[in-house]
């Protein structure tokens, strides 16, 4: 039986792998962004995001939760691998195509029902194949992180974002948004083909087959994984609603991006881990779990909390950097939504997958709705009274709500290990030198908020383990512990060696 550090050194080498992915992937995305935004301006980027909205929605009734259940089963049941993989691509395969049949059909109705811009019907029916492509694509990479091939999975994330990226951008230069949608079809196409061949190598072979108490069996799990996004789907196409009556595209464009510069954060950060701390849940044993998601929670937050905090106070410079000055708006919508990674010290990262790992999705389920009924009367209440300010606190609101009600549900069966005083240190140690960030001001250009951005990052971090040390939120023991967890993180496990090295000699000062 395997202790809890050699859990979570698996869920960390899982983590940077698809982080390492996520990273790259999200540094083309951000310049991609970058171009993109600025070609098609506010309005056009606005025009963009309306329309991809569509297929966003449609995809709930695609992948039927089957990428989720290949994260948890096939590390569970490797020898039933290829049955699994097979029911998943042979039924996501069935519902792309007929949903994207429908979608065709149904398109001006759904433009004009979802989006309240009929006008747009066309560009929704160019997106509907990337309603068949984009599942097998997640289908492909979750397979490979469940089998263990997370160097593999690792690959497709960037791939499918160097693809999108640079044919957007170059159809967009020619057919401005209508290209800018066709490169994200085509990349999905291109990235999906190229990821069930990379499954099917490491499976030696797709046997189109399966056994016939697979299917019950997978869905009685995934099925309210299912109900789940559809809960989301809905809470989104409700905000798009929303939003799509109250602003104009210029101003949709400006809150959209700052909703994607959170998602870059959030996916580089913390997205990796909840898929990494899926595998290992579902491989640990039950009583192994309350200290695993203690180490998952402390070790987390410990970097999550302090880049959500110095990212709001910073807000204004990073959205200077990435998307330039027509965005002048962003900065005030991010500045609110990336709070929300400040929720990791109630395990926000960590709930979902273990309740998953031990078959509770339909408290998952119940969860989600729970954080949208509250969320659609907030959203409506807050946009009036705030406009898109209200729309990023609503937002803050709905996940805040679906992670209390989480955290309830998971401790009715495992007592899950919070430590307030440890979250107040946390807190304490990030939110001070955040303030003097925020005091510092921002910048006005390019070059002088990137530079002003370095600086003010590096006094950030030299503050904040300092306090982390004086308030002995940290040991010597955590720093044992980190650094072992920081081998497996490749190019940056020098600087990251540095600052640890800076945190136990301060640990040593105070402790003295």
């Amino acid at each position: 039986m395997r202790d809890s550090g050699n859990h979570l050194y698996e869920a960390a080498s899982t983590a940077v792998l698809l982080a390492g992915g996520s990273l790259l992937s999200m540094v083309v995305a951000g310049l991609g962004s970058i171009a993109l935004a600025r070609i098609l301006g506010p309005e056009g980027y606005g025009a963009y995001s309306l329309v991809l909205t569509v297929p966003a929605f449609l995809m709930i009734f695609v992948d039927l939760g089957m990428a989720t259940a290949m994260v948890r089963y096939l590390p569970r049941y490797p020898e039933r691998a290829p049955s699994y993989v097979s029911l998943s691509v042979i039924v996501t395969t069935l519902t792309g195509s007929l949903v994207a049949l429908l979608g065709t059909i149904a398109s001006g109705a759904l433009s004009r029902a979802i989006i309240n811009r009929p006008e747009y019907s066309d560009l929704v029916v160019l997106s509907m194949p990337y309603l068949l492509a984009q599942p097998l694509l997640y289908i492909a990479r979750a397979s490979l992180v469940g089998m263990g091939r997370s160097a593999k999975a690792a690959v497709l994330e960037p791939l499918y974002n160097v693809l999108r990226v640079s044919l957007s951008i170059a159809l967009a230069a020619v057919m401005f948004v209508r290209g800018s949608v066709l490169g994200v079809v085509i990349a999905s196409i291109a990235s999906s083909a190229i990821g069930l061949a990379l499954l099917a190598k490491s499976l030696g072979g797709f046997k189109l087959g399966f056994r016939s108490g697979d299917l019950s069996e997978i869905l009685r799990f995934s099925a309210p994984l299912y109900a789940t996004g559809l809960v989301g789907s809905l809470t989104q196409v409700y905000t798009v609603l929303v939003l799509s009556r109250f602003f104009a595209d210029p101003e949709i464009g400006n809150y959209r991006a700052a909703l994607n510069l959170f998602s870059a954060i959030s996916v580089i950060t913390i997205g990796p881990f909840s898929t990494a701390l899926l595998r290992v849940f579902s491989g640990a044993e039950t009583r192994n779990l309350r200290e695993l998601l203690a180490d998952a929670v402390r070790y987390v937050a410990l970097f999550s909390v302090p880049l959500a905090l110095f990212s709001s106070a910073a807000s204004q410079d990073m959205v200077r950097v990435v998307y330039g000055r027509r965005y002048a708006e962003a900065d005030a919508y991010f500045s609110i939504v990336v709070l929300a990674n400040v929720l990791t010290l109630l395990g926000s990262h960590a709930l979902e997958p273990a309740l998953s790992a031990m078959g509770l999705t339909k408290l998952v389920l119940l969860s989600g709705a729970l954080g949208s009924l509250v969320y659609a009367p907030a959203l409506y209440a807050l946009v009036g009274a705030y406009g898109l300010r209200g729309a990023a606190l609503s937002y803050l609101l709905l996940l805040a709500v679906t992670t209390l009600a989480r955290l309830y549900l998971l401790w009715r069966y495992v007592d899950v290990p919070l430590d307030a005083k440890f979250s107040a240190k946390v807190l304490t140690s990030a939110a001070l030198p955040s303030l003097a960030v925020l005091l510092l001001g921002g910048g006005r250009g390019f070059v002088d908020s990137l530079l002003l951005l370095v600086v003010k990052f590096a006094v950030f971090l030299a503050v904040y383990v300092a306090l982390l040390a004086a308030l002995k939120a940290i040991s010597e023991r955590d720093i044992d512990r980190l650094s072992m967890l920081s081998r497996s993180l490749g190019p940056l496990s020098g600087f990251v060696g540095v600052v640890l090295r800076y945190a136990a000699l301060l640990v040593r000062l105070f402790q003295e």
